[in-house]
């Protein structure tokens, strides 16, 4: 019998091992599923932040010329609308077709500004230009008298094939650079491939210029529209092809006014035939800074609502799970994307995750000061069980100070931790 209930200890005990060790190989791999989510997410908020900093460069060098001197065109629409073969085009390149992978393609060669060779052109349906790219040239080098010069931008589109984290950094990256220049002249890029059967490219075009500027009515005459890669026998289809979106538009369409003032200026520069609008001749928008705002595409605004939830989600769970590195970080990332975009819906749900940890750490500390309180009070002994709670709050006070995030997120209003004591 002895023998038997001794082989039985080992039994358990080796049962109770192997329960120990596969409880550590799960926490280990829900550990490695933690730092892979973190880690993807990390690879998109780099791959927007990168691209932010490249527009950021060649901001630079748009605001140290001479803005009185240098007019800016701004080239800025969807992506393979054609705008770096545009570019080249306008600053002097001679352009010949070919075929690259068997597809046609209008390729610049004889290129004699040095600027332009840092504007790529390819006939692939992925994106090629990655971020805003400015060449200076001066008119009469292209047979145009005057003693001007002019800076053409070629940008990324509007989207971007590479996904929403580059879209968004060229929203940012764009508007940014226009908020540099003293004046701009917007010249809106028009592909026949990009406008859709139904139009819906082109609709999405005018939508996007209307969030790019609210009060566009003012400055509408600025605008140039030049229309490309449409086909011969379509390319006397343009003027129609706008009456007919004009003529089929929802009420919604219809009360958005700046949407509306768009497309009738499309209608009236296009009435006696689309033609190149000459943009040094037109006046330029010259407050930009005040008069452009950021904007994206419908289907990257999802993306940052959508990311916004989870990151919301994040830190509620975290705060039930008392998770305060897994709050830091979340709160981190919405306080870039609110510096990144300066949003109002992004802000609020910043202000909304910081309230509901704040709550958090104050109904805590209450709730540790009452303990204590009720002792006072009614002249009791503290339990086991009071005292072990009071230092968890304790514990999770001095785990916020640690991280910092009463410093980075919470201000003062929150209490310290050293109030415990």
């Amino acid at each position: 019998m002895e023998n038997l209930e001794h082989e039985g200890k080992r039994n358990n005990a080796r049962k109770r091992r192997i329960s120990l060790s596969a409880l550590e190989e799960l926490q280990s791999l829900v550990d490695k599923v933690n730092i892979l989510k973190y880690s993807r997410e990390n690879i998109n908020d780099e791959m927007s932040n990168r691209s932010v900093n490249d527009n950021q460069q060649n901001d630079d060098v748009i605001d140290n010329c001479d803005q009185e001197e240098f007019p800016i065109t701004k080239e800025s629409l969807s992506t393979r609308s054609g705008k770096s073969t545009t570019i080249h085009f306008l600053a002097g390149s001679k352009m010949i077709e070919k075929k690259i992978n068997g597809l046609n393609h209008i390729a610049p060669t004889a290129i004699k500004n040095l600027d332009l060779k840092y504007i790529k052109t390819a006939p692939f349906a992925k994106s090629v230009t990655q971020y805003i790219t400015s060449v200076s040239f001066k008119p009469e080098d292209v047979g145009i008298y005057s003693s001007n010069s002019i800076i053409l931008c070629d940008s990324p589109g509007f989207y971007d094939t590479r996904g929403p984290e580059v879209d968004i950094a060229n929203g940012i990256g764009i508007v940014k650079a226009i908020k540099g220049c003293k004046s701009v002249k917007p010249v809106v890029l028009v592909s026949y491939k990009s406008s859709g059967d139904r139009y819906e490219g082109l609709k999405n075009l005018t939508h996007l210029l209307a969030g790019l500027i609210p009060g566009i009515k003012d400055y509408i005459q600025a605008f140039s529209y030049l229309f490309t890669k449409y086909p011969e026998n379509e390319r006397d289809t343009i003027y129609a092809s706008l009456k007919d979106i004009y003529s089929t538009l929802n009420e919604k369409e219809k009360s958005n006014i700046s949407f509306m003032n768009i497309l009738t200026d499309m209608l009236y520069k296009t009435e006696d035939g689309a033609q190149i609008i000459d943009p040094i001749k037109s006046n330029a928008i010259h407050r930009s800074d005040e008069d452009f705002q950021f904007t994206i595409t419908k289907n990257s605004r999802d993306t940052v609502h959508e990311q916004l939830r989870k990151y919301q989600s994040n830190i509620r769970s975290g705060i039930k799970r008392f998770d305060y590195a897994l709050i830091k970080y979340k709160l981190d990332q919405l306080k870039t994307l609110n510096d990144l975009f300066n949003q109002e819906y992004i802000k609020q749900i910043h202000i909304d995750c910081i309230r509901d940890l704040s709550t958090h750490l104050s109904e805590e500390y209450q709730e540790g000061i009452s303990i204590l309180n009720r002792c006072l009070m009614y002249q009791t002994i503290l339990t086991n069980e009071d005292i072990k709670n009071y230092q968890t709050y304790i514990n999770h006070a001095n785990h916020v100070e640690e991280l910092q995030l009463r410093h980075a997120h919470l201000g003062k209003d929150v209490v310290h931790s050293s109030a415990f004591i």
